[in-house]
């Protein structure tokens, strides 16, 4: 894993980084936050938005499964 927004990290802790470690492994290259938590605008029901990079996909039909 290569880049981790710091406000990923202050907001969530470490249990969701672990979450995606456990289902991409070493493939995780990059997560991106974005959307109301960024721009520091969440309201009660702002959902989290996140960009999942990875390094390769080899099958995206076996990958939307895990979505």
């Amino acid at each position: 894993m290569h880049v981790i927004s710091m406000l990923f990290l202050a907001k969530l802790k470490n249990a969701p980084i672990k979450a995606f470690l456990t289902v991409f492994g070493n493939n995780l290259f990059s997560l991106v936050l974005f959307g109301s938590y960024v721009r520091k605008e969440p309201k009660h029901d702002s959902n989290v938005d996140v960009l999942v990079v990875l390094d390769v996909v080899s099958d995206r039909y076996e990958l939307q499964k895990t979505s």
